[in-house]
């Protein structure tokens, strides 16, 4: 015990003179040199080359193969990169662990979108298409599929026979469930999008392999429009269509006439109107799903939207896979979404293991079915934002979920970005950035495995109903609790069913090597699984033991994440990549007295912070700090006992990876 101390004395001392606070730019470049070392060589390419994506034991499968996704999502301008610039992120991307690309705000205006500028909505822009064919084509190569978003933020005219409007909802949100004309305005781009033939790989996109899946929707639920009381928004014509469906549903259900009640107003109709609601719903999604299967022969699975709590699953799981997704404290707006000022609250979620967004997430998990996060983040300028993807990837990877899709890689013109320039664009985080590869270790190559033990859960959709009629949409656990159903655990797979008795399958055997405990202030997530080993949260100088690795890191909050390059055990292991990080702030930028929002975000470049700490590895190694371009700039000093090879990190070092190398 007196060495450890003795260390952490030492490691807390060294290196004074470098950069303010331990602090150092480190900007990783789109376009990555020779030499860099940084290579997930388990993205296997092309993709699509056995066959599409399909679903086999309720997971994806690609020939005879289970994959999982890890994703990024691109969001407008940054769908549409020039030639010279596909190339660059494509590799970039593979070279990561990504294997999925979301594309977002596809059937917006050029330049930031798909459809052509002119007084109707209605006709694709070919520059713009020949760019994403280009794209699409090199993603293909890499390895890497697409998820193709269909309806996002589609800007309808009244040129487009779309009646007022200039009134609709933002990003033509809640109507296009319900207005016929927008519900053909949507086929009609769909049918233009799949029947389209890329001269870059020769196929038409409904039969494109390498596009994995396709999303009728984003975030578009009369659910949740209704419980953020978004119809008193509504135009005459669009309230009177939403009014009248409601008669016309009492009407056939045998049930007494009512007005539109508010959400949890105390309205006694208020049961009954949810219902109509999710019958509207259902009604939409299984009309889109069947044009896009039975009319376009679309061969990429089919999400709907988001499942808007428990009760959007009901309809979500009669599409080919559940989606879903969260984020751990959204930034919130003073004058509503994304206007006026905002703040975060700024707190750890891995000091949270039995309440937080990913135990929300994994309630909303139905039996039977795949099931995808296609946007996840934390926000910048979150103190503790280094735990975002780690936390993640380990959690997903234990519940056995299919795909984990960050959002967003970037929706910012430009590309090789070298600071943060808004909340959860990760371009230019060196962090995020950082952390790419070893998550997707963890969920592409398997590397952590599936909880042993799962509970099934069955939930009957009137009871959700009656419970949602009360609560938040967010409010999972408790809508859970309502209707008698327990709450998600981070070791056990949890499944939602919608008929059948509660089944629970416990752990055969000892299933401890993740581990996730807090009390509510700070926390600490541990995984050690052969290829992988992470350590999130809240380090209090003491040794922590992995299986043939130990890190020994004063009390600090950090990430450290312990990936072997080809998969090994580390023994056995040529290379091995340590990823070590903790807070990343722009120069310059400065955070309000409460830190909870900035006063200045800064500028470039973005400045991460060093992790100082000792890690020993069971082997013969010799180790290097990597720069920005994941290239060996400095051999560390370390040394061989017990057969374990044993070197500090630290900001002196300038860097987040560390690669060990075996020695001859």
């Amino acid at each position: 015990m007196r060495f450890y101390l003795l260390l952490i004395i030492a490691l807390l001392c060294a290196a004074p003179a470098v950069a303010q606070q331990g602090y150092f730019p480190f900007s990783i470049p789109d376009n990555l040199p020779a030499g860099c070392e940084i290579k997930a060589n388990w993205i296997d390419a092309p993709a699509g080359k056995n066959g599409p994506v399909v679903i086999r034991d309720s997971h994806f499968y690609t020939g005879n193969e289970r994959i999982r996704f890890f994703g990024v999502n691109l969001v407008w301008e940054s769908c549409f990169p020039t030639k010279d610039e596909a190339d660059m992120i494509a590799n970039k991307l593979a070279s990561f662990g990504v294997n999925l690309i979301r594309f977002h705000f596809l059937d917006i205006r050029s330049p930031r979108g798909l459809v052509a500028k002119g007084t109707d909505s209605r006709h694709i822009d070919p520059e713009r298409l020949d760019r994403l064919d280009y794209f699409i084509s090199r993603l293909k190569a890499h390895g890497i599929y697409a998820d193709i978003g269909l309806h996002c933020a589609h800007e309808f005219t009244s040129a487009d026979g779309v009646a007022e409007a200039d009134k609709l909802p933002a990003h033509s949100k809640y109507t296009t469930l319900f207005d016929p004309r927008q519900i053909e305005l949507e086929k009609e781009f769909a049918k233009q999008f799949f029947t389209h033939k890329n001269p870059y790989t020769g196929n038409v996109y409904a039969q494109e392999p390498a596009i994995a899946m396709t999303e009728i929707t984003n975030e578009n639920s009369v659910l949740y429009g209704w419980s953020q009381r978004r119809f008193d928004d509504l135009s005459p014509y669009y309230a009177a269509q939403l009014d009248k469906g409601f008669r016309d549903y009492l009407a056939a259900h045998n049930l007494p006439a009512a007005e539109r009640p508010h959400f949890r107003d105390g309205s006694p109709n208020a049961e009954a109107y949810l219902r109509y609601l999710m019958d509207m719903e259902n009604r939409y999604f299984t009309d889109m799903y069947n044009y896009l299967k039975k009319d376009l022969r679309v061969g990429a699975l089919v999400a709907g939207t988001m499942a808007v709590g428990p009760p959007g699953a009901v309809t979500m799981a009669k599409m080919d896979y559940v989606d879903n997704h969260a984020y751990w404290e959204h930034p919130a707006y003073t004058k509503g979404d994304w206007i006026g000022d905002w703040t975060i609250r700024n707190t750890p979620m891995v000091a949270k293991p039995d309440d937080n967004t990913l135990i929300r997430l994994a309630a909303i998990r139905v039996d039977g079915k795949p099931y995808t996060v296609s946007e996840y983040n934390h926000p910048f300028p979150s103190f503790y934002d280094a735990e975002a993807l780690p936390l993640a990837a380990a959690f997903a990877a234990r519940q056995d979920w299919d795909a984990l899709v960050i959002f967003d890689y970037k929706a910012s013109p430009g590309w090789n970005k070298d600071k943060m320039g808004d909340f959860f664009e990760i371009a230019g985080h060196p962090v995020k950035t950082a952390e790419m590869l070893a998550a997707s270790a963890m969920i592409v190559r398997h590397d952590i495995s599936p909880a042993m033990a799962a509970t099934h859960q069955p939930a009957l959709a009137n009871k959700l109903a009656m419970t949602a009629a009360k609560r938040d949409w967010w409010d999972v656990t408790g809508m859970l609790s309502d209707v008698g159903m327990s709450i998600p655990k981070p070791n056990e797979r949890y499944y939602m069913r919608f008929s059948g008795n509660p089944i629970y399958e416990p752990a055969m055997g000892t299933d401890d090597a993740y581990k996730w405990t807090g009390d509510g202030k700070q926390g600490l997530m541990t995984a050690d699984f052969a290829g992988s080993k992470a350590a999130v949260g809240f380090f209090d100088g003491k040794p922590i033991e992995f299986k043939d690795a130990r890190l020994i890191v004063p009390p600090t909050f950090a990430a450290v994440m312990v990936t072997t390059l080809d998969g090994k055990p580390i023994p056995h292991s040529a290379q091995v990549l340590i990823t070590a990080c903790g807070r990343v702030q722009n120069t310059g930028m400065q955070w309000n007295d409460a830190n909870n929002s900035l006063i200045t975000w800064g500028e470039a470049p973005a400045l991460a912070q060093g992790i100082a700490g000792r890690v020993e590895l069971n082997g013969d190694f010799s180790v290097f700090a990597l720069d920005a371009g994941g290239r060996p700039v400095q051999r560390l000093s370390s040394q061989m006992e017990s057969g374990y090879t044993s070197f500090d990190i630290g900001p002196e070092s300038r860097t987040l990876w560390y690669l060990a190398v075996r020695r001859p």
